[in-house]
């Protein structure tokens, strides 16, 4: 990687901004699950059993995340959302019987705050092809 490949608004992590809709091809493989604690807007992994943040009463997160080709940005991605869009997404998968490689997946936000912000999923016909990752073969997982 060289200097000139750093952009500004460029990130490796699929973004969801109120009343834009994103369009999504889920790359393959199982969701990862991460347990965080946000310190100024920044995630701490939790402890677990004997975690400082937990004892000093600090909400934890749950959330997943799965590599995605994000229609978008051109690009593939990491998309990391909270339990209520991977449930969506579960319910997608059992429709089409754990098959996601036929269907991209239209995700939009609706709110911007802790409290008011609310996810949507549909399933729409696919219109992903292989030839559209970025990443090199080895890193992408399926």
């Amino acid at each position: 990687m060289s200097w000139d490949s750093i952009k500004e608004n460029d990130s490796d992590f699929t973004k969801f901004e109120a009343g834009k809709d994103v369009r999504v091809h889920i790359l393959g493989g199982e969701p990862e699950k991460h347990v965080n604690h946000f310190i100024k807007g920044k995630p701490q992994p939790c402890g677990g059993d004997k975690c400082e943040l937990c004892a000093a009463g600090d909400k934890k997160r749950l959330s997943f995340s799965l590599s995605v080709y994000n229609f978008t940005a051109k690009k593939d991605q990491k998309m990391e959302q909270g339990i209520m869009v991977f449930k969506q997404i579960k319910k997608i998968r059992e429709v089409y019987s754990g098959d996601l490689s036929k269907v991209d997946l239209v995700i939009s936000r609706e709110g911007s705050g802790p409290t008011d912000t609310k996810y949507t999923v549909i399933a729409v016909p696919t219109q992903f092809k292989p030839e559209m990752i970025t990443a090199p073969k080895e890193e992408v997982p399926f």
